[in-house]
């Protein structure tokens, strides 16, 4: 579950709820409500995270789990539209592969549609690739 492990780093950082809501400019309550959760969007990982002093990227690793490359959620986008062409798939076949229509496909490719974690797993494994998020210490 993406929240609690969200909320472990955290604690790491001796940070509260109240003081992360603030740094993010959102409520107590939906900092809350992140930590409970177990899907949630890029953005949202990605601000919450660099809110507790972390930096984020997505490290990509073929089925050996050899580790192929890494890229900042910046980049997601392009990334997984490249994802799809190295695997020789047009967004038709993903699509197929992921139980969603091409449509679908398309506005995440074009960043018409937000992301999140769950739906960047899905895309990967449909590729044939795995991801882990890597999480770095921001310089202090």
């Amino acid at each position: 579950m993406i929240g609690k492990t969200l909320s472990s780093f955290r604690k790491r950082r001796g940070v509260t709820q109240a003081a992360l809501a603030l740094k993010m400019s959102v409520s107590r309550s939906r900092v809350k409500n992140i930590e409970l959760s177990s899907n949630l969007s890029l953005m949202i990982i990605k601000r919450y995270f660099q809110a507790c002093g972390y930096s984020l990227c997505i490290a990509v690793f073929d089925r050996d789990q050899k580790h192929l490359y890494s890229f900042d959620l910046s980049l997601v986008i392009d990334k997984l539209r490249d994802m799809r062409k190295t695997a020789n798939l047009t967004q038709s076949e993903l699509g197929v592969q992921m139980k969603v229509s091409r449509s679908r496909i398309e506005q995440i490719e074009n960043g018409t549609s937000d992301v999140n974690i769950r739906t960047v797993y899905r895309y990967a494994m449909a590729c044939g690739l795995l991801i882990n998020l890597d999480v770095k210490a921001l310089e202090e």
